[in-house]
């Protein structure tokens, strides 16, 4: 009962001993079997998906708000039906590049400085 037993559980292989979980490794497929992957691993992969999935869904609001907004004939089809208001977010995002700028300026010349350490 103490020994660590590994169980596989549908996508993960759970090593549980004394009633307790001890490590969750995820799997993935090979052609040999399962291939364990490390907790780097799954986190990365993890992170990787939610980035992805991020750009995904910016790509299909896009993609909607761009189809909604032309029309046949080269009449407009009004904003109404826009997920988005680019225009606002344009604007936003410009402000948030001025920031990151303003603060990337103010850290460059904190580093520009001259050091006081050899001063007494």
């Amino acid at each position: 009962m103490g020994s660590l037993m590994p169980r596989p559980a549908r996508n993960r292989l759970v090593f549980a001993g004394a009633g307790r979980v001890h490590l969750i490794i995820g799997l993935i497929g090979t052609r040999s079997g399962l291939k364990a992957l490390s907790e780097a691993e799954v986190i990365m992969r993890m992170f990787f998906g939610m980035i992805l999935g991020c750009l995904l869904t910016i790509a299909a609001v896009y993609i909607h708000d761009s189809m909604a907004v032309s029309a046949p004939n080269g009449m407009s089809a009004g904003t109404s039906n826009m997920i988005v208001n680019w225009n606002v977010a344009a604007r936003e995002w410009g402000r948030i590049e001025e920031t990151v700028h303003t603060a990337w300026s103010k850290l460059q010349a904190v580093n520009s400085r001259p050091s006081k350490k050899g001063e007494a």
